[in-house]
């Protein structure tokens, strides 16, 4: 029972990652535009480039948690392997 608990828990962070990887991608696209605007005055894009590195920032560190998880799971496997 606990183990399918946790596999219902895995999938629901996996769902909420990926939603949170498309929010982020809108992120960067609408700031990336705002940015971009010319006629944006100095400070406006000094505002949107905080957003836009901000962005980055936390997409990278979903990147990396993905990548962590993804070497959880081969370790463990393999250690199932080798019993």
């Amino acid at each position: 029972m606990s183990e399918t608990v946790q596999v219902m828990e895995n999938l629901g962070e996996k769902k909420v990652r990926r939603n949170l990887f498309g929010y982020l991608a809108l992120v960067l696209n609408v700031s990336r535009e705002k940015f971009m605007m010319e006629r944006a005055s100095n400070s406006d894009r000094q505002k949107w480039a905080r957003i836009l590195i901000d962005g980055c920032r936390a997409y990278g560190e979903l990147l990396h948690d993905v990548a962590v998880e993804g070497l959880e799971e081969r370790v463990k496997l393999l250690e199932e392997q080798r019993k």
